[in-house]
């Protein structure tokens, strides 16, 4: 029984995440914050890690395509989800900022951190979220150590809304 709960709670997840993304009136970059904020408490609900997120006050409305809002939500997920799951934090610290034409965002954590050499030849998490980011024109950084592991993703402002995503 409590596996099919959480097949269910799942695909709900899943499906309320794929509309949001298909809505055409929805994706802009306030939207996706508020989407990325929403998920942020609703994931940490009931888990036992603290964590900080730190948005500006107000976001501006730049309207952003319909896959890159999806693919840069999808990586997001993921890498809050690796964060929670594998690292052993403590805290997370979510970070999303504007600067200058740049928006940058940041999971960072204080966990046990990985080796990326045996990160990218084991799974397939940190390749997806690196070739969602690099399809949207984005860039993918990620830093780890036994102090924590921190992931970036920075894209241009400009460059939201471009219809055809990168190969």
């Amino acid at each position: 029984m409590h596996s099919i709960s959480k097949t269910a709670q799942s695909l709900s997840e899943n499906m309320r995440d794929l509309v949001w993304a298909l809505n055409n009136n929805e994706n802009s970059l306030d939207n996706l914050a508020a989407r990325m904020y929403e998920y942020i408490g609703e994931y940490f609900e009931e888990l036992p890690i603290k964590y900080q997120v730190q948005f500006p006050e107000t976001i501006p409305s730049i309207r952003i395509n319909n896959e890159i809002a999806r693919n840069i939500f999808l990586s997001f997920k993921e890498a809050i989800n690796n964060s929670a799951k594998h690292s052993g934090a403590e805290k997370l610290i979510i970070y999303l900022a504007i600067n200058g034409d740049d928006l940058i965002i940041k999971i960072t954590d204080d966990g046990k951190g990985f080796d990326l050499n045996n990160a990218k030849k084991s799974g397939n998490g940190l390749n997806n979220m690196k070739n969602r980011i690099n399809s949207c024109g984005g860039a993918f950084h990620i830093n780890s150590s036994d102090k924590g592991t921190e992931i970036e993703f920075r894209f241009n402002l400009n460059k939201l809304n471009e219809i055809h995503l990168r190969n």
